[in-house]
């Protein structure tokens, strides 16, 4: 039977007043929410906005509930379960399910199955789990946020550690910054935007006219929102027009830290996460806590590099987000037109 919300929201209050409580309490709980969507008793519009919302009503930073999230979500894929109660049955601490988690990355093969079971069975140290990990960290931790492919455990093809190819990239480091990973990232959508709207808006042919449109300051229900790309195209001329909005995320930090994407729902016909296809952990957050009218769109940062005049990777769909019709999306059309005369007043200025 599924607990009322209230019941929930008042439990996890009563569970952070204790000095000493079970995690694993909390984060049943909370993937209770998540899973027969509680949050939309509140008129929440996400799972993430309700972990904010409880977060900050029990004075505790929404961190706190990712990292317990995380941990327990990590721990039924590797029970290979959907059973909530067996949250219960964890007997690690969530720091060392984290580690583990670091391990299966960047350790080989054997290693991992050894901690694994060492872990699972409550039988490892958080310092343990840390000492092995650090001994497989590379020199970047930026670097190595996504899974090694299958048989290359222990190297660091993956995202970050990109090959160096002859032809391709002589003059790119092996290690990137986070900075430079998200300039890849968006780079990459834009310039491969004819292909991926015609996949999301299951078009038989490329669009007629398209426009990408970055950091786009929209105001929305008295709060100003900053809007990182946004792809417009038309098929036909007697056809509306149809909005992409798309956020960056180059890491499972980055993710964690902002939920600004929810404002793209109000403006967007299609709205995708944009990732690098070799973080597995990010998807997973992705798909364990975004609604599943939001779609992923996955660069490969470990492919060939596209020389267009610019750094681009391959993009591909990995979950189809589904076509809405956006209440706001008249505001969007209008800062789009402000912003023009923004411009044409500011080169008139300077030509006199």
């Amino acid at each position: 039977m599924v607990k009322p919300l209230k019941t929930i929201e008042a439990r996890i209050r009563e569970l952070l007043q204790q000095d000493r409580y079970r995690w694993q309490e909390l984060a049943q709980l909370a993937l209770e929410v998540r899973q027969h969507q509680l949050y939309l008793e509140k008129g929440l519009p996400s799972f993430t906005a309700w972990v904010r919302a409880i977060a900050e009503a029990a004075g505790r930073q929404p961190s706190l509930f990712w990292r317990y999230l995380k941990a327990a979500t990590y721990y039924l894929r590797q029970v290979d379960s959907d059973d909530l109660n067996r949250i219960g049955e964890i007997e690690a601490a969530p720091e060392a399910l984290d580690r583990l988690e670091k391990i299966e990355r960047q350790a080989p093969r054997p290693v991992f199955e050894a901690m694994r079971e060492k872990v699972l069975a409550g039988e490892a140290t958080v310092a343990e789990c840390r000492s092995v990990e650090k001994q497989y960290r590379p020199s970047d931790p930026l670097s190595n946020r996504g899974r090694p492919p299958l048989g290359n455990e222990g190297t660091y093809n993956h995202f970050g550690q990109w090959r160096k190819r002859e032809s391709h990239s002589p003059g790119l480091e092996a290690s990137l910054s986070r900075e430079r990973a998200i300039a890849a990232l968006r780079s990459s959508i834009e310039t491969h935007a004819i292909h991926w709207t015609q996949s999301l808006a299951e078009k038989n042919i490329p669009p007629r006219n398209y426009r990408t449109h970055s950091n786009i300051v929209l105001p929305l229900a008295e709060t100003t929102h900053q809007l990182e790309q946004l792809t417009i195209a038309r098929w036909d001329l007697k056809q509306p027009k149809v909005v992409f909005g798309t956020a960056v995320k180059s890491c499972l930090a980055d993710f964690e830290a902002s939920s600004a994407w929810e404002p793209y729902l109000k403006i967007c016909h299609y709205f995708c996460f944009a990732i690098p296809k070799q973080d597995q952990a990010l998807l997973h957050a992705i798909l364990d806590t975004v609604p599943s009218h939001v779609g992923v769109l996955a660069v490969d940062l470990d492919a060939t590099l596209i020389h267009q005049g610019q750094i681009a990777f391959p993009v591909n769909v990995l979950r189809q987000p589904r076509h809405t019709e956006p209440e706001q999306l008249g505001q969007l059309y209008e800062a789009l037109y402000e912003d023009l005369l923004a411009w044409n007043i500011k080169s008139a200025r300077q030509a006199h």
